[in-house]
């Protein structure tokens, strides 16, 4: 990420997002909710340190590895346990899309960390101007000109966006009718408010690496 305003946002976001799934782990509403906001955690933690030389300390093989095990899992618990309490936005939005739409966010996980490996770069994915990550980084651009790449990315980062704004949406909405914003609902609006910034940190890191 070329832009030092930019890398820093997006490390300031996932940084909220981290603090925010650690506490919420510990105020979990079973063992799911705890390993799901664990779940995020660790993609919170990979994806401050992105725009950073020292994200290469994090082994690309690993990170495929988890975040695929990770995508597996949320598409299981959509399918056999589609109410099941899966923070971040739990509760009210107990639903197998919520899940879903997880296993989509830990899915783009993956494809940012296939498509910075070498191995994509010697592929022809390092042509694109624009693409490289900064700082320490630049040789491991995150797409490249191909345009089925250039789809993914775009696809990717497009409903990043969406995602953000709706659940930001639902967040004001749930805030503006609850009775109180403590207890078990401030948890429920935090949780959706978390969801909104991720959804928008994954939209900046994806649409801002192709400008």
């Amino acid at each position: 990420m070329s832009d030092p305003a930019a890398a820093t946002a997006v490390t300031v976001i996932f940084a909220l997002v981290l603090v925010h799934a650690v506490v919420r782990a510990v105020v979990a509403f079973g063992w799911v909710d705890r390993v799901s906001n664990l779940v995020h955690a660790v993609m919170a933690v990979v994806m401050l340190a992105m725009p950073w030389s020292w994200y290469a300390v994090f082994p690309v093989a690993a990170q495929i590895a988890f975040f695929t095990a990770a995508t597996f899992w949320y598409l299981y618990l959509a399918l056999f346990r589609p109410s099941v309490a899966a923070a971040p936005a739990t509760d009210h939005h107990r639903h197998p899309a919520v899940l879903v739409y997880h296993a989509v966010m830990m899915l783009a996980m993956v494809w940012m960390a296939v498509a910075m490996t070498p191995v994509a770069a010697a592929s022809g994915m390092d042509d694109m101007g624009g693409m490289s990550m900064g700082h320490g980084v630049d040789s491991m651009p995150m797409t490249g000109s191909a345009d089925w790449a250039l789809v993914i990315t775009w696809a990717f980062g497009l409903l990043f966006v969406v995602a953000a704004l709706w659940f930001l949406v639902a967040a004001l909405r749930r805030a503006i009718t609850a009775t109180r914003l403590s207890g078990h609902a401030g948890i429920v609006i935090l949780d959706t408010l978390a969801t909104a910034l991720m959804a928008a940190g994954m939209a900046c890191s994806l649409l801002l690496l192709m400008t």
